[in-house]
């Protein structure tokens, strides 16, 4: 486009991974103003349950979870993502980190690590394996 990218964006948390039956993904992009942008998607055993804009919260958790992220934040102990998968109810995981894969300073990490999580009031729990990030652009 013909927007410096910098000066558009503030930053996003990403990620996708199994979950038991689960195949999941999020994105939750925010403006440089901070406003945010979600999407994703669900499948279960190979159906999709979600695919829309909107239907996935995204947030980091413990130490360093100032949200939206800033530059100063500093990485996050992890993520819980929750979507909402209609009639389904809501799908919640908590995503934590194993390795960090990528590290850009204070604007960038992307890791590898696990999640857990079920059909909040379900009685599964399942736990699986994911890839994520976030990018902390603004100050």
């Amino acid at each position: 486009g013909d927007t410096v990218f910098t000066t558009a964006a503030g930053g996003w948390s990403f990620g996708h991974g199994n979950l038991g039956p689960y195949s999941l993904v999020w994105f939750s992009a925010l403006s440089s103003t901070g406003v945010e942008y979600p999407s994703g998607y669900v499948t279960y055993k190979n159906k999709v349950l979600t695919s829309a804009c909107n239907n996935v919260i995204a947030r980091p958790t413990g130490a360093n979870s100032t949200y939206p992220p800033l530059q100063s934040s500093g990485d996050p102990a992890g993520f819980h993502v929750e979507w909402d998968l209609g009639e389904e109810g809501l799908l919640a995981v908590d995503v934590t980190p194993n390795i960090i894969v990528i590290a850009a300073g204070e604007i960038y990490t992307r890791w590898m690590g696990v999640m857990e999580g079920g059909i909040k009031g379900g009685k599964e729990v399942y736990a699986g394996a994911v890839i994520f990030e976030e990018l902390r652009l603004l100050v």
